[in-house]
């Protein structure tokens, strides 16, 4: 609500909206908790992203392995 406010202080003054960080010292409770719930996603996502990745890495290898042995 603070931010909402200083942005309609800004747009009354005829600032422009880019160029001009509006920043609270810190969020609504209710707000920090989703930055928080999102942030650990991300964490998430990325380590199972990962995971997939090290997974067909170890598919390639095993592959490989299988046609020089074959060969």
């Amino acid at each position: 609500m603070r931010n909402e406010h200083a942005f309609f202080q800004f747009r009354k003054k005829g600032y422009k909206k880019e160029g001009v960080a509006l920043t609270t010292p810190s969020l609504h409770p209710l707000l920090q908790d989703n930055a928080n719930a999102i942030k650990i996603a991300s964490i998430f996502i990325t380590i199972s992203e990962q995971n997939i990745i090290k997974k067909s890495q170890c598919q390639v290898n095993s592959a490989m392995l299988t046609l020089l042995q074959s060969s």
